[in-house]
């Protein structure tokens, strides 16, 4: 049986079981698929193209084809043969290292163009994300940040930089820019609805204020009305108890003085009643003396 692959012809049934128990055995067919890897190495495909892509990824596919060819003759040796499955997965092991390394060496400036291509959609991608995190989270966002933030939306130009993501980026800009000036427009009106919120209250606290302060001046001027009032209250009672007292005092004398006059009259006039009697009796004794 004669099984093809890609790049090389397997060994036959017939002489398979020589080849593979042979030490480097199966090089005529390394020998054979090398020639073609050398070939293809010689003058590589573009890789800007994705024909020249197809050819690398064509080319390592082939080899892996190869590689599991021999090495699926050889699984079916080692099977088929039990005194000899060292020497064959030895030499199993030994094709399949160096077909896998071919492969690698094949596919790695494939793989290193990939590995460009991914971190340069990932990058494009990426700035893509940030133009749409532009208009993320909006709440709370003052009308100044939003006005920013869509003039640095509004800044980024869809050029050849976004490449094949051009649509892309051009429907993340529309969409960031609309939510912008959406959010933009209900922060004016809630920004104006604080605004005059803020005023009355400050109008309402400047003219409680001024309540207050005329509440305290009325107050003031009532309670020194008041302290007057009590001032010449106690101003007219003072007077009236002074006057009092005078009238008082002016009656306490003329009641002495009329105690004082009696008393001097009664005196007189006990005084005068003595000098009667004295006389009297004075009179007496000198009849009484004349009579003797």
């Amino acid at each position: 049986m004669s099984a093809t692959t890609e790049l090389a012809t397997v060994p036959p049934k017939e002489t398979a079981l020589a080849v593979y128990s042979s030490a480097s055995g199966l090089d005529p067919w390394l020998t054979q698929i090398r020639a073609e890897v050398d070939n293809f190495l010689q003058v590589l495909p573009d890789l800007a193209t994705d024909k020249g892509r197809k050819a690398f990824a064509s080319m390592a596919h082939k080899i892996a084809k190869s590689k599991t060819a021999l090495d699926a003759v050889g699984k079916e040796l080692s099977a088929q043969q039990k005194e000899v499955p060292k020497r064959i997965d030895a030499e199993r092991k030994r094709v399949w290292d160096k077909l896998e390394l071919w492969q690698k060496e094949v596919r790695k400036p494939l793989d290193d163009w990939q590995e460009a291509e991914d971190r340069r959609v990932d990058l494009i991608k990426a700035d893509i994300e940030k133009i749409s995190d532009m208009a993320m989270q909006l709440d709370g966002v003052t009308s100044e940040d939003l006005e920013d933030r869509i003039k640095r939306v509004e800044a980024v130009a869809i050029a050849d930089k976004w490449a094949e993501f051009q649509v892309d980026a051009a429907l993340a800009k529309e969409k960031a820019l609309t939510a912008l000036y959406t959010a933009l427009t209900n922060r004016k009106l809630y920004e104006a609805d604080q605004a005059e919120l803020a005023q009355r209250r400050a109008d309402d606290e400047a003219r409680a204020q001024r309540e207050h302060e005329e509440r305290i001046r009325q107050e003031a001027a009532e309670r020194a009305t008041r302290e007057a009032e009590e001032r010449a209250q106690a101003d007219r009672e003072a007077e009236a108890k002074r006057i009092r007292e005078e009238q008082e005092a002016a009656a306490k004398r003329e009641n002495d003085l009329k105690l004082q006059a009696a008393d001097a009259e009664r005196r007189a006039e006990q005084a005068k009643r003595e000098q009667l009697e004295s006389g009297a009796a004075c009179r007496a004794c000198c009849r009484g003396r004349a009579k003797g």
